[in-house]
């Protein structure tokens, strides 16, 4: 009876540990075909973006469509490391908790207005 109470932790402990190795192995592997698309996107997002730090800009903001983005960078300009760091560390934060939450954007220089 022991004797199966032992086999049935440790068949559970590597199945756990087999789990969360393919989960982070997946996380943490770049998708080349990801970057190329990522890097497309960045290199329009850093020239043509629309986000000002003005108070002007801030003020016009509510009155921008409903389908209206705000894209690229407001005071600097954009890093395509740092861009990518960001945009794997929201992934990979919404991966681990498993939560949809809607006000943590997907892309953090793309976002509604």
């Amino acid at each position: 009876m022991m004797e199966n109470k032992i086999r049935f932790i440790i068949v559970g402990l590597f199945a756990l540990l087999g789990y969360f190795y393919y989960f982070f192995q997946k996380i943490n592997t770049p998708q080349i075909s990801t970057y190329q698309t990522l890097y497309e996107k960045f290199n329009y997002l850093s020239q043509n973006g629309n986000s000002s730090c003005s108070p002007v800009f801030k003020e016009s903001i509510s009155s921008m469509p409903s389908n209206a983005r705000l894209q690229g960078s407001c005071c600097s300009p954009m890093s395509w490391h740092r861009y990518r760091e960001q945009i794997e560390g929201l992934r990979k934060f919404k991966s681990v908790f498993s939560q949809n939450i809607d006000k943590i954007p997907d892309d953090p220089y793309d976002i509604e207005a």
